[in-house]
């Protein structure tokens, strides 16, 4: 009856190890969701910011212009982000976007004429915890509307 009884000890034992074991993965498996979920918020976040500040720039880019970067920045985020830092003017963002992420726009009037008037507009936006930021660069002309955009890698 002992031997029986000190089986029936390790085989419990065996079993509540295993429960732990299961239990400590799934806590984990939690937690690195929970980071991906949290990350994909700052994402979303920035991407808003960004987007609110690149239709403000838009609808009066004459007033935020400064002439054409000389020499150009090669489209990266190691060449941009000091320069918008730097020469960024802050945008205004909405109250429930404003206390969770800031952004910065730089407009370059790329052609000026009596006809057309083409603007580059590059806004850095990154969350407060600063988990999180994007860099769009958009080439709007307000003649005709037209546009075309990049997310700067």
């Amino acid at each position: 009856m002992r031997a029986q009884s000190g089986l029936a000890l390790l085989t419990m034992i065996g079993v509540m190890l295993a429960l732990s074991l299961l239990t400590t993965a799934g806590f984990q498996q939690g937690l690195f969701a929970l980071r991906l979920a949290a990350n994909s918020a700052d994402q979303a976040i920035a991407r808003m910011a960004a987007d609110y500040a690149l239709r403000e720039a838009e609808n009066t880019p004459e007033s935020l212009a400064i002439g054409v970067l000389e020499p150009s920045p090669q489209p990266t985020v190691t060449e941009w982000q000091p320069m918008l830092e730097a020469n960024g003017v802050a945008s205004v963002l909405p109250a429930f976007l404003a206390d969770r992420a800031t952004a910065r726009v730089l407009v370059e009037a790329v052609e000026q004429s009596e006809l057309t008037s083409a603007y580059r507009i590059t806004v850095l936006a990154q969350t407060h915890s600063g988990q999180a930021q994007q860099i769009v660069q958009i080439n709007y002309s307000d003649t005709d509307n037209s546009r075309s955009w990049r997310q700067l890698r």
